[in-house]
């Protein structure tokens, strides 16, 4: 007999308003995963959406922290209706078909993932206007800040690292920064460091609109105790695909994957050179080519994900390190492609991964491709190619990095180091670290510095001890071919160890 109750609905007998909490709408951003080069990215898209040509990532700092930063444009500003937009949650926006905005929430998911007060500026048709979020607004029932416009006025009309904004333009200001990770001890030094992943990040990111002059990127430092500009970076463009000769003769080569709805999608599969001296073979110089494998999704000429096979096969796996593929996805594709919140990475329909080993052009097929790529990194002048040494990089002090990176690669001299980085990130009260293989970085999770770094105020490079002892743990995770069940387990099981070391309970 059927249970009827569990397949009709339930009656409503009446309603209750519930309002969301603030302070847990607040904090939810703050642990939605961005990274600031992400975090900025996502404000960028806003820009060329606005028609920017030019765009100022400014850091505002003194001497000893970081007060803030300003993201400016020369686009063509917000009028009234469209700032309130901007600034609601879950606002319905509609994005035009060539749009880079998706979910009319990077201006507010973003702010708040950097930072605990953000305020708009902008200057439109219809003048001026301005407004604010804060951790403090959004507890006070929800009441979006209205700025003055004579302060708004003269900020606007400021120049701002050659941007004239007199007719028209945007500032979006991020303050009380709480996830910049900086220390007091080294401060240049450390914002620095941060600049230069940014300006990789954005240069891949935009290479194509860099490249061809449709915008502009600086980033810049202003010291507020010295006034004046500081030492200004110009983004430049880092195209994943540009290489002059292919490492293997005869690529790229372009497969078809047929999706459900008869929709085909192109796959250009790439085999980069060998050891290229292109600044794109390994951005920043920090980033090795085994991290740069897998696919590049591009919508709308905007880079979405850097590399990865999105569980295809381990991303990090070195003799892979050649093997890039192109994909562009058109607007049509988007309900078959799950865009993350932070547009850095997409969950992929089943039928593509299950449908890569079936894919044929002309006599090569997928699985040719593959080995064509692996066999252009093992060929070094006749000779194979020795694994990757995988060694410590950020985040452990100089002289004991270089003497265990002396012990780890022995005599191996050919073919790039595995460098494994350490961050201080906060993650949840049940991890003491988390492991990014795409990245090659363990997390140390912030919330426990204190404990686990037990007053080593060496800024980044604080516990070393400690750090060394969880890189050798952990650092066969980074040699695994894939992430069974059994090796989750025991990296769980590590977690609990060590909170249970550091006398950490959680609910």
């Amino acid at each position: 007999m059927p249970d009827n109750l569990l397949v009709a609905r339930l009656n409503s007998v009446g309603t209750t308003s519930i309002p969301p909490s603030a302070a847990g709408i607040a904090g939810a951003f703050s642990r939605i995963g961005y990274r600031i080069e992400e975090a900025l990215a996502d404000l960028i898209d806003n820009s060329i959406d606005a028609k920017a040509e030019k765009v100022r990532v400014i850091f505002l700092r003194t001497d000893d922290r970081v007060t803030g930063a300003l993201i400016v444009d020369d686009g063509i500003g917000m009028t009234e209706p469209g700032i309130d937009q901007a600034m609601q949650f879950g606002s319905d926006v509609d994005h035009e078909e060539l749009d880079l905005g998706k979910f009319g929430m990077g201006l507010k998911s973003a702010s708040l993932s950097q930072s605990n007060r953000f305020s708009v500026l902008s200057r439109a048709d219809d003048g001026i206007k301005g407004r604010r979020w804060s951790r403090e607004s959004l507890d006070s029932d929800w009441a979006c800040e209205i700025l003055d416009v004579s302060q708004c006025e003269e900020l606007l009309n400021r120049s701002w690292s050659g941007i004239d904004l007199s007719q028209h333009g945007t500032i979006v200001w991020w303050e009380d920064l709480d996830q910049l990770e900086v220390t007091i001890s080294d401060l240049s030094k450390s914002l620095t460091q941060v600049i230069k992943s940014i300006d990789v990040h954005l240069g891949i990111t935009f290479h194509r609109f860099i490249s061809d002059s449709r915008i502009e990127i600086i980033i810049d430092q202003w010291n507020t105790d010295e006034g004046g500009d500081g030492l200004p970076i110009t983004v430049k463009p880092l195209d994943p695909f540009g290489y002059n000769d292919p490492g293997k003769e005869g690529y790229p080569v372009s497969f078809v994957l047929k999706l459900e709805g008869h929709l085909n999608l192109c796959l250009e599969s790439h085999i980069w050179p060998r050891n290229s001296n292109e600044p794109a073979y390994r951005p920043g110089g920090g980033r090795g080519a085994a991290s740069m494998q897998g696919f590049y999704f591009y919508r709308n000429d905007r880079l979405i994900q850097t590399g990865g096979w999105n569980g295809y096969r381990t991303d990090s796996e070195p003799h892979f390190s050649l093997a890039r593929v192109r994909v562009e996805l058109p607007i049509e594709f988007d309900s078959y492609f799950r865009l993350l919140v932070q547009k850095d990475r997409l969950v992929l329909p089943l039928e593509f991964k299950y449908g890569l080993d079936r894919l044929k052009t002309g006599a090569k097929t997928w699985k040719n491709y593959l080995s064509d790529a692996e066999d252009a990194y093992r060929v070094n002048q006749g000779t194979p190619v020795e694994d990757f040494p995988i060694i410590p990089n950020l985040g452990i002090s100089g002289g004991a990095r270089k003497r265990i990176r002396d012990h780890l690669r022995g005599d191996v001299r050919v073919g790039d180091l595995r460098k494994i980085d350490f961050h201080w990130r906060r993650l949840a009260p049940d991890k003491v670290f988390d492991i990014k293989s795409d990245d090659g970085a363990i997390l140390l999770n912030s919330r426990y510095r204190d404990s686990i770094a037990g007053g080593d105020d060496s800024g980044l490079n604080d516990a070393t001890f400690v750090k060394s002892l969880l890189f050798w743990q952990l650092k066969r995770v980074f040699e695994w071919n894939q992430m069974s069940a059994a090796r989750l387990k025991e990296l769980a099981d590590l977690n609990e160890f060590l909170l249970n070391a550091l006398e950490i309970t959680y609910e």
